[in-house]
C-alpha cells in the first residue's frame, strides 16, 4: 500500500471476501495505519481450507436397532444364528454399494455374521439385505435388541461365516445364481462346496434364492468331501426347506421322487403318496435310516405341495437315544414322529458313499426347490428348531427395525485460529473486524473429528490433526487446541515429522502453539492418552468372597468391586445390563479406597430383575459422558436366577394325594408344569428328570419339553418288575432358575389268575376268575 503519489485525502478501498461465518458478529482483527509507513501495515492473510463445524468420532456413521420379539423364541438360546431379511431405504442411500460397511453389535461386542444377499438396487427406493447374525443370548422372556451399523466408504468387510456356523458340519444357502465349477458354497469351516450341475437358480425361494431340481440328466449336486457326511455319525441332524412343484394330488401320486442320496446308511430318501388314505395336498417324506447294530428306521413326516416345508431329522444318541423328525408348513408344526428303540445300534452305519442333493440315476429326481440345507454332527433342542422355523418362515414378524440414528463416539477437541494481536484496530470508515474462528480438528483420515486407538482394551491413544497453511510473509499466526481435562499430551509433531512437544504450552485443557513455532505448513499431529482405564471388575453375593462372576437369586444382596490405578479425584460408574441388553441399573462411586477399588454393596435383587445372563460394566473416571466403544470399560457376566416350582399334572389320581395306583403293564403318563415363582410365567428349556427302574436297573428318565412350561413322558409300568410302593422323584434343572423338585408314590400291583374246577359230570362249563392282589 506504500506507493509513490499517495497524499492526504486519498482513500483506500478494502474488499474482504469472508466466508463461512457463524453470524454477523464474527470479527476479523487487522492491523492498519493512516500513513504509508510504520509497523502497523496490514499483515494478516489466512488461506485455510476449514472443515465443517462438527466434532464426532465417526467410524460407522449410522446405526439402527433390531428388536427380536421374545414371543417368537421358544426358550432361552445361546449363539443362535438369526436371519435378518429386510428391505430398507436408509441402507440404499447411506451404506456402501457392496454392503461391506454393514456390521452388527450387541453390548459392545461385534457379532459374527454372514451376508447371503445384499442388493442395493432392489428397486428405486429400497435395498434388500439377507444376513445371518450369531446372537449370544436369545431370550424367551424379554425382547432381544442388537444394533446394525453402516455408513463408511472406506470400510472393509467383516463377515466371518466360519465362526457364525461353528458346530455345523455343512451349511448350504443354495442362493448362488451363477458361477463355474463348485460354486455352491458351504459356509461352515469344512468348505464342502458343491457343483450344481444342471440344477437352476430359483428366484422365488424361501430365503434369498434356492436351487431348482427336475427329472433331467445331471440334476444333482455332489459336494467336496461329501463321503464324510453322515458317515458313522452317532449324534446327527439334518434340516432343509423344500418346495414340491406338483399342481395336483394326482400328479405326485405314485412317483416317489428322491430329495437326496447317501449310500447305505441312509437311502431311498423319497417322498411318496399313494392313491388312498393321504390327506389332501400332502405326501410323506421318509428316508430309510440304517444303524450299525442292524436296526433300520423308517420314520416319516407329512409334507405339503406348492408351499415351502421345513423338515428336520435328528438322532440323540447321547440324549435319550431317540430318532426324531419334524415338518413345518404354513406357519405351524405339520407333523412329527419318533422312534425310541434303536436296538443294539448307537450310530449310523459307516458309509463312504458320496452325499448329494438330488439323485444320480436309479429313480426319479425331486421336482421343485431345496433351500438352506444344513447338517450337524450333533443335534439341537426342540426349542431351537421351533425358533428357527419362526425366524425363517416370517422374518418380518420375528424382528422389527428401528429408525436410523447417527453414531457418535468420543469427546471433542476444538481448534482456534487467531492473530497474534488481541486489540481492536479501527480502520476508517470505522469497520470493526476482529475474528476468532472455532473449527474442528481432523482425524486420521483428514476428516472432521478425532481418531482413537485402543491399545489394550481400556487405555486409548487419541490423534488430533491440524492443517497449517501459512501464507508467505505471515509470521504472527498462532493457534490453540482445546482438549478434555482427562487427556494427557504425549507428543506434537509437525508435517515433516519433527518433534515440537517442548515448544508448545500445555495446560490441563488446551495446547497453545505460538506464532514463533508455526514455521512449517502441512498437517501437524497431536497425540494424547486417555486416563480412562479400569483394571478389574469382580462380583459377589452377600458376605461371600468376590469372584470373576456370580450367581444371584431373588432376595439376595449383590455386590461389585471395580479396580483402577490410584488417581486423585477419580470416580467410577457401575452399569448393570439385563439379558435383553437394556440398562437396568447405574450408580457412581466417587471415592476410591487406598487399594484403588470402588465398591457397590447391598444391591438387593428382587423379582423385577429378569432372570438370565446379565453383564456388569464399570467406566473409570467417566461419570458424565460415555466413553467410545471399548475405552475405559471393564465387564463381567453374572447370572440372575428366579425361584421356581414344579406342579404335578399327571397321573391325575396322584394330583391330590400324591398316590397313583397302577397294574403292571399299564402305561404311566407323567406330566409336570414348571413355573417361575417370581413372575408366574410358565418356563420351557429346563432339564426335568425322574427316577425309574428299567428291568432291575436304576435309570434316570428325562421328560420331554412340550413347550409352555409343560414336560412329560409315558412309560410302561411292566418295566419296573417288582410290585410294591415306588417313590417317583422329579427334579428340574434350569440355567436361570433355582433347582426345584416334586414327587409322587406309585402303588404297583401284578394281576393274578385263579381257575376253579367245574362239575364236569353235570356238564357245567369251567369258569376263569381273576383276582387282583395288592402287595
Amino acid at each position: 500500500m506504500s506507493r509513490p503519489g499517495w497524499s492526504g485525502g486519498n482513500y483506500l478501498c478494502l474488499m474482504l471476501d469472508y466466508m463461512s461465518s457463524d453470524s454477523y458478529q464474527d470479527y476479523i482483527m487487522m492491523r492498519g495505519s493512516g500513513d504509508s509507513g510504520g509497523d502497523n501495515l496490514q499483515r494478516l492473510l489466512v488461506s485455510y481450507v476449514l472443515p465443517e463445524d462438527e466434532d464426532k468420532i465417526s467410524v460407522l456413521q449410522f446405526n439402527k436397532d433390531l428388536t427380536i420379539d421374545h414371543t417368537k423364541v421358544s426358550s432361552d438360546l445361546t449363539d443362535f444364528p438369526v436371519l435378518i431379511d429386510i428391505y430398507d431405504t436408509d441402507l440404499k442411500t447411506d451404506a456402501r454399494y457392496d454392503g461391506k460397511d454393514i456390521k452388527f453389535m450387541s453390548g459392545g461386542q461385534t457379532l459374527d455374521h454372514e451376508f447371503e444377499l445384499y442388493d442395493p438396487d432392489h428397486n428405486s427406493t429400497h435395498a434388500h439385505l439377507v444376513a445371518w447374525v450369531k446372537v449370544p443370548l436369545l431370550s424367551a422372556s424379554a425382547d432381544t435388541r442388537i444394533s446394525m451399523f453402516y455408513g463408511a466408504s472406506d470400510a472393509s468387510g467383516q463377515e466371518d461365516p466360519h465362526q457364525l456356523w461353528e458346530g455345523y458340519s455343512s451349511v448350504w444357502h443354495l442362493s448362488e445364481q451363477t458361477g463355474s465349477g463348485v460354486f455352491v458354497q458351504d459356509s461352515s469351516r469344512n468348505d464342502r462346496d458343491g457343483d450344481p450341475g444342471q440344477t437352476t437358480f430359483m428366484q422365488d425361494a424361501n430365503i434369498g434364492g434356492a436351487r431348482y431340481f427336475e427329472d433331467l440328466a445331471n440334476n444333482y449336486i455332489p459336494f467336496i468331501d461329501g463321503e464324510s457326511i453322515l458317515d458313522g455319525w452317532d449324534d446327527w441332524q439334518f434340516s432343509f426347506w423344500v418346495y414340491f412343484n406338483y399342481s395336483s394330488d394326482a400328479e405326485w401320486t405314485g412317483v416317489e421322487p428322491r430329495l437326496f442320496e447317501k449310500g447305505t446308511c441312509m437311502n431311498l430318501i423319497r417322498t411318496f403318496r399313494f392313491a388312498a388314505g393321504w390327506p389332501a395336498d400332502t405326501a410323506t417324506f421318509q428316508p430309510d435310516i440304517h444303524f450299525d447294530g442292524g436296526y433300520n428306521a423308517y420314520v416319516g413326516v407329512y409334507v405339503k405341495r406348492q408351499t415351502w416345508n421345513y423338515v428336520v431329522y435328528k438322532y440323540e444318541s447321547t440324549g435319550d437315544g431317540t430318532l426324531r423328525a419334524y415338518s413345518y408348513a404354513d406357519g405351524a408344526l405339520l407333523d412329527s414322529s419318533s422312534d425310541p428303540s434303536m436296538g443294539s445300534g448307537d450310530r449310523l452305519r459307516d458309509d463312504s458313499n458320496m452325499f448329494m442333493l438330488g439323485l444320480n440315476g436309479g429313480g426319479q429326481v425331486h421336482l421343485g426347490g431345496i433351500d438352506e440345507f444344513r447338517t450337524i454332527k450333533g443335534y439341537k433342542s426342540a426349542a431351537w428348531i421351533q425358533t428357527e422355523y419362526a425366524n425363517q418362515y416370517d422374518p418380518s414378524s420375528f424382528l422389527s427395525v428401528g429408525s436410523e440414528q447417527t453414531t457418535q463416539y468420543g469427546e471433542a477437541a476444538t481448534l482456534f485460529f487467531t492473530s497474534e494481536f488481541a486489540s481492536v484496530v479501527e480502520i476508517l470508515p470505522r469497520l470493526q473486524l476482529n475474528v476468532t474462528r472455532e473449527v474442528s480438528t481432523l482425524d486420521s483420515n483428514l476428516a472432521s473429528g478425532t481418531s482413537f486407538l485402543v491399545e489394550n482394551g481400556t487405555l486409548a491413544t487419541w490423534i488430533a490433526n491440524v492443517f497449517v497453511d501459512q501464507p508467505s510473509g505471515v509470521s504472527n499466526l498462532s493457534f490453540t487446541v482445546e482438549k478434555p481435562s482427562t487427556w494427557t499430551l504425549l507428543n506434537v509433531t509437525d508435517s515433516l515429522g519433527a518433534a515440537r512437544t517442548t515448544q508448545v504450552t500445555n495446560t490441563s485443557t488446551q495446547i497453545a502453539v505460538p506464532s514463533s513455532v508455526v514455521d512449517v505448513p502441512g498437517v501437524w499431529t497431536f497425540a494424547f492418552s486417555s486416563i480412562n482405564q479400569a483394571l478389574n471388575l469382580e462380583c459377589g453375593v452377600g458376605a461371600a468372597a468376590y469372584a470373576t462372576t456370580a450367581v444371584l437369586q431373588t432376595g439376595e444382596s449383590a455386590k461389585f468391586r471395580g479396580t483402577a490405578s490410584l488417581t486423585p479425584g477419580s470416580a467410577m460408574r457401575l452399569l448393570l445390563e439385563d439379558p435383553s441388553g437394556e440398562l437396568f441399573y447405574a450408580d457412581d462411586d466417587l471415592v476410591q479406597d487406598g487399594g484403588g477399588a470402588f465398591e457397590w454393596v447391598g444391591i438387593v435383587v428382587d423379582s423385577s430383575w429378569p432372570k438370565g445372563l446379565w453383564t456388569a460394566y464399570v467406566n473409570f473416571n467417566d461419570t458424565s459422558d460415555s466413553s467410545p466403544l471399548g475405552v475405559g470399560t471393564y465387564s463381567r457376566p453374572f447370572i440372575v436366577k428366579h425361584s421356581s416350582s414344579l406342579q404335578l399334572v399327571s397321573p391325575a389320581d396322584a394330583v391330590g394325594d400324591r398316590l397313583s395306583v397302577k397294574t403292571a403293564g399299564e402305561l404311566l403318563t407323567v406330566e409336570m408344569e414348571l413355573t417361575d415363582s417370581d413372575t408366574t410365567d410358565k418356563v420351557s428349556g429346563s432339564t426335568v428328570t425322574m427316577n425309574w427302574t428299567f428291568y432291575g436297573a436304576p435309570t434316570q428318565i428325562q421328560l420331554e419339553d412340550y413347550g409352555n412350561g409343560t414336560y412329560g413322558k409315558t412309560l410302561d409300568t411292566s418295566e419296573l418288575g417288582q410290585p410294591g410302593m415306588w417313590r417317583i422323584n422329579i427334579q428340574s434343572v434350569h440355567p436361570y432358575l433355582v433347582d426345584t423338585s416334586d414327587y409322587f408314590d406309585l402303588e404297583l400291583s401284578h394281576p393274578t389268575n385263579s381257575i376253579l374246577p367245574s362239575e364236569s359230570a353235570s356238564g357245567t362249563e369251567k369258569q376263569s376268575l381273576m383276582f387282583l392282589v395288592r402287595t
